[in-house]
């Protein structure tokens, strides 16, 4: 069998792409512990064996064979998470009337005056900081390097009903001090 590692005419790769489902939530990351204290959510563990299974794949492991990962090598990790909507739909919706809360603590309250959109916001609260430091442990360990490594990032929102996902490329980062 054909491998990629020793083979003078095989150059080292300097980066490595790689599409997963969108990382949970903030809210869905962690359970409190019965003793006190939290721990990762049964959907945080699922997530981290679905990397470690994603990137142990021959097709991936053929490639991080060549990619460095000593631990001099600084990185650059670009991030575009896909969602399945990004605009509040209630943006472009108005109250036609005042209309009042009409059930459980805040009955009675002020939901939305004539005239006034329906959302507050154009676009859905959507936390996506959290998904993506979760996402780079994840990734980091299953590839062997350490985060402190990684000394760019940029990391996008970006929409896609059919398809939501999580989009990740590292690079080698060849930038001086």
């Amino acid at each position: 069998m054909w491998s990629p590692v020793g083979d003078p005419f095989v150059k080292p790769i300097t980066e490595f792409s790689v599409c997963l489902d969108l990382p949970p939530s903030t809210n869905k990351l962690y359970r409190k512990r019965s003793g006190g204290g939290l721990a990762l959510s049964e959907e945080a563990v699922r997530y981290k064996r679905v990397v470690q299974r994603v990137i142990g794949e021959p097709l991936n492991v053929s490639c991080l064979s060549r990619f460095p990962t000593g631990p001099e090598v600084r990185y650059v990790l670009r991030v575009v998470l896909y969602f399945p909507l990004l605009e509040n739909p209630g943006w472009f919706e108005f109250w036609e009337k005042d209309t009042y809360v009409t059930r459980g603590k805040t009955k009675g309250q002020l939901k939305g005056r004539k005239g006034e959109r329906k959302a507050q916001t154009r676009y859905k609260v959507i936390d996506y900081d959290n998904r993506i430091k979760f996402m780079q442990d994840c990734l980091v360990e299953a590839i062997g390097v350490n985060d402190c490594q990684i000394f760019r990032g940029e990391q996008e929102k970006k929409e896609d009903p059919d398809n939501p996902r999580a989009s990740i490329h590292l690079e080698v980062y060849y930038e001086e001090f």
